[in-house]
């Protein structure tokens, strides 16, 4: 089984343990009146659009910090705001052994991204006292400052051809935004969230690399979606 697979389930499993299994020793009037938490997740990402062929998953990290409206107050809705740091992108299935132009075909894309989900929590019925459950639907706006492309078996940056004064980022556009449903559960010192992100905005800005296989240059769509799992503290 693959080892990133593997740190995903194993992460999954234990922010469950955590969800479910709270400390009872924790000081509840504190954990009321705050309304700020950090969340540390994994999670696969990838890119779909017809501009760059064969995506694949590839495991990313995000962190950061939420605030969130008072538990304590039996609302049915509730806003949730948050700012993250990502690490994501895509892998490619375009270096496969028969290939003629293996060591210039594109293998990953990784992306470094700030992120500001925008969300609104619909709360849902617990039997258990002290847990806050509900469903999440909003958008996120991300501005990607960070771009880097890999190419052949070994994923060697494509951009480490040109002097490090002039790297620069993937012909992408810098601002996206995505649509996000989710699930989370909090309890009284820790929660757990599942979501899926599903970009809206068209990222291709006249996307074409010379020399990477296969070809890029058609005008098509580059978008991005990501499946995650976060521990919240």
């Amino acid at each position: 089984m693959n080892l990133r697979l593997v740190i995903l389930i194993a992460w999954s499993a234990l922010g469950c343990r955590l969800g479910l299994a709270q400390d009872a020793s924790v000081d509840r009037e504190w954990e009321q009146r705050q309304n700020f938490g950090l969340k540390m997740g994994i999670g696969l990402n990838s890119m779909y659009g017809g501009e760059l062929r064969n995506p694949r998953p590839l495991l990313g990290y995000q962190t950061g910090f939420f605030w969130h409206g008072d538990p304590t107050i039996r609302r049915k809705w509730d806003p949730q705001l948050g700012l993250d740091l990502r690490l994501r992108g895509s892998n490619f299935a375009n270096a496969r052994p028969t290939d003629t132009v293996i060591n210039s075909a594109y293998t990953r894309i990784s992306l470094i991204s700030l992120d500001a989900p925008l969300l609104m929590n619909v709360r849902l019925k617990s039997k258990v006292k002290d847990q806050y459950r509900c469903l999440q639907l909003g958008a996120v706006a991300s501005l990607n400052f960070r771009s880097v492309i890999f190419k052949g078996p070994n994923r060697i940056p494509a951009q480490a051809d040109v002097f490090l004064d002039q790297w620069e980022n993937l012909p992408l556009k810098p601002i996206e935004t995505a649509l996000h449903l989710g699930y989370q559960t909090r309890g009284a010192s820790t929660g757990v969230q599942w979501s899926l992100n599903v970009g809206i905005t068209d990222l291709n800005d006249n996307f074409l690399l010379e020399g990477l296989a296969p070809v890029t240059g058609n005008g098509l769509r580059i978008s991005t979606w990501a499946l995650q799992f976060a521990l919240l503290f």
